[in-house]
């Protein structure tokens, strides 16, 4: 949008609507959750359906030609906001000499709601908007970019969770080919998106849960936000199950069919030892037993109850993983079998898909390194490494701990992501070599640990 004269642009644009209409967040926070992340993630911004709005960091005003390195906000495909404190990006700017960007896009049904069954032809890409405005975020970048001290010809795409997500998808879209020349995967999850047919299942739910059922769309886009969140919120499941996610069709193909462009693009790509510590012990409080304290009866209904494989195929798993983890108690058992499943194997998944294929080099990374809040019980849990990669220990003072312990792995990290985004090598030499289906190197943030070391996962 055009103006005149000078406009104040020193404060974050909106974030897309989101929660259930009555407050940020559909998941109920439990009070350690608020103590742990809350206080430095959380973000309150005003809330608008316009929100797509970059917010942009860099050292100088100058003709230098920086590396670009453009966040993508974590929180599914439903929530989150760039506006979280972790997410400052003044320092890592500052210190790394690059320009980084972040962005808000259209989250939630606004972003993915597939309406093309109400709207027609003019509509058929209603189920990946979300996607889309990231894409046109990127576009801006390289028309505008060199402006503020950065170089459209060096552009990495980096983000963690939802974020991740983003970024992996972004690999395979024909429309963000040649926007972005590396990108960064942090705690990729495990995704399964719709195809047209159950978009147009959900699409059918929502209206229904709104009561204008054979409604034109015309008198759909009048409804208030608020009315649309509140109604879509009867639709999450749990924090696993977010109804609304990008659509498979010919603006997005389907990502496990090829990666297209993405192939010759270099990845970093890796997950936490506890990724679900934080969201299955801290958010999914469903039931009365604390997944921290679960009793050895409760582990195999609990796991069954997040549909995760087949029932038949529950005792075997759990069987393996006893076996490698003798001393683990079941709540440990319960976080490594969850975060192996949504996290761990789709970080195997890529790296061994992209070595197969031949692809442009992958380093594979795991982030062991334990946070003591909260008496140590989260471990190396999801967001963990975010203030790390930033260097923003401060504003993880609440989900780090101790700071003093934390830093001279912040250097490590933060150093290798830069390194990476400068020249497409996190530049550790021979402590971290690219990814090959002989020796399988990773990378381990955080030091080697003991399998049977699962005590502080105790609640």
């Amino acid at each position: 949008m055009a103006w005149s004269g000078v406009r104040q642009v020193t404060d974050y644009g909106p974030e897309c609507p989101q929660g259930n209409g009555r407050s940020r967040s559909s998941v109920p926070l439990s009070l350690d959750m608020i103590r742990f992340y809350w206080s430095a993630a959380g973000s309150r911004q005003a809330q608008s359906e316009a929100c797509l709005t970059l917010n942009i960091w860099t050292p100088a005003l100058d003709n230098r030609r920086r590396a670009v390195m453009v966040w993508l906000h974590g929180g599914g495909f439903s929530f989150g906001s760039a506006a979280s404190r972790l997410y400052d990006g003044a320092r890592l700017a500052r210190e790394g000499e690059v320009v980084l960007v972040s962005l808000n896009h259209r989250l939630g049904p606004f972003g993915f709601l597939d309406v093309s069954s109400i709207g027609g032809d003019d509509f058929a890409n209603a189920g990946v908007v979300g996607m889309l405005d990231i894409v046109r975020a990127l576009e801006w970048v390289r028309d505008n970019i060199s402006q503020f001290g950065g170089d459209p010809g060096n552009v990495t795409v980096f983000g963690e969770s939802g974020g991740a997500a983003k970024a992996s998808l972004l690999l395979c879209m024909p429309s963000a080919q040649g926007l972005f020349h590396k990108a960064i995967l942090q705690s990729a999850p495990r995704m399964s998106l719709p195809d047209r047919e159950q978009a147009e299942q959900v699409c059918r739910e929502l209206v229904q849960s709104l009561g204008r059922v054979g409604a034109p769309l015309s008198e759909l886009q009048t409804i208030p936000a608020a009315h649309v969140l509140a109604a879509a919120a009867l639709q999450q499941r749990s924090v696993l199950q977010a109804p609304f996610s990008p659509v498979i069709g010919a603006a997005l193909p389907d990502p496990n069919v090829g990666k297209l462009h993405g192939d010759a693009i270099p990845i970093i790509v890796g997950s936490n030892a506890e990724e679900t510590s934080l969201l299955l012990g801290l958010l999914d409080q469903r039931d009365g037993e604390s997944a921290f304290a679960l009793r050895q009866a409760s582990l195999a209904p609990r796991l069954q109850a997040l549909q995760l494989c087949a029932d038949a195929e529950l005792p075997d798993m759990i069987a393996q993983y006893k076996a490698a983890y003798p001393s683990a108690c079941p709540s440990a058992i319960f976080f490594k079998i969850t975060t192996d499943v949504l996290f761990a194997n789709e970080v195997s998944r890529i790296c061994e898909g992209r070595a197969v294929r031949g692809a442009a080099p992958t380093w594979v990374y795991d982030f062991t390194w334990r946070s003591s809040a909260l008496g140590g019980k989260l471990g190396a849990t999801h967001s963990l490494e975010i203030p790390l990669v930033f260097r923003n220990l401060d504003r993880g003072r609440s989900m780090l701990g101790d700071l003093a312990k934390a830093r001279p792995l912040m250097e490590v990290m933060s150093s290798a992501w830069l390194n990476f985004a400068k020249t497409g090598d996190p530049g550790l030499g021979s402590a971290w070599l690219a990814y090959d289906l002989v020796k399988r190197p990773r990378m381990v943030f955080g030091g080697k640990r003991d399998c049977d070391d699962q005590e502080p996962l105790r609640g």
